[in-house]
């Protein structure tokens, strides 16, 4: 399957399963730039495609203009969420966009949340992680809680991401730590998947110890590169998700 980009720097409307009807910031130009390289991400690029072209950031400015005229035009939506395909914080001008888009609100009487959706790759940066803190939500991914995995499945490329110690201790930058972790089976290839009991003990110890005021969990979509990856059913999921409320934790499951 050939990953496919929208080159828009803001799209929708559409319908979040997860945070209403909302607008989504795309932060870079097409092409897969956030810096990691999942195994299950819809937009990950084939080994056999090799590495893709260095491509430079969507202009702040434009970006900007773009929300704007958005806002404007759809005023009832729900949330204005930084995500994409590409990761937020490590985007020069995020520091100015998510000011930028607090002070559009007010001015636009608006009470759309400004939900930021992260690897947590640039939170190393002091701007990265104060401009989180200014906004209504940050959701930063953690789905293998043991460096073996973490590298062979979520293939990280940044300093900050080293090792799971490494990019732990840069999530307890947030005032208030939001996870998203996305479970999956890889039944070819079973070193490459998270749904095993040593990983889900793993993420249980790292909940307990970052202690987030939420836990999302979700599964694989049905657009990805590599098919052998499989989601894991509801069921599944709500019986980890009763291990997760067990620690004192809150957590729903999409799937």
């Amino acid at each position: 399957m050939t990953p496919t980009y929208n080159t828009k720097p803001v799209t929708g409307p559409a319908r979040s399963r997860r945070f209403g009807l909302s607008l989504n910031i795309n932060f870079g130009t097409p092409g897969h730039s956030c810096g990691w390289n999942c195994v299950y991400c819809p937009w990950r690029m084939p080994e056999s495609a090799g590495k893709p072209a260095e491509k430079p950031p969507t202009p702040t400015e434009a970006i900007l203009t773009a929300l704007r005229a958005k806002l404007e035009e759809h005023p009832e939506v729900e949330t204005v969420i930084f995500g994409g395909n590409t990761e937020p914080t490590t985007h020069p001008g995020f520091s100015k966009i998510a000011d930028e888009a607090l002070r559009l609100r007010k001015e636009l009487k608006g009470a759309w949340a400004l939900i930021c959706l992260s690897n947590g790759s640039g939170l190393e940066q002091a701007s990265a992680h104060h401009a989180c803190n200014r906004l209504d939500q940050t959701w930063v991914k953690l789905d293998c809680a043991e460096d073996v995995l973490f590298q062979k499945a979520n293939k990280p490329d940044s300093k900050a991401t080293k090792s799971i110690a490494a990019y732990t201790e840069n999530l307890k930058k947030l005032r208030e730590l939001r996870l998203q972790t996305t479970l999956w089976r890889y039944p070819d290839k079973t070193g490459f998947q998270n749904w095993s009991a040593e990983n889900l003990r793993e993420l249980l110890e790292a909940y307990r110890q970052l202690e987030p005021s939420a836990v999302h969990l979700v599964t694989v979509k049905k657009q990805r590169v590599y098919e052998g990856v499989q989601p894991v059913s509801y069921d599944e999921m709500e019986a980890f998700a009763l291990r997760v409320a067990e620690l004192g934790i809150s957590v729903e499951v999409f799937a």
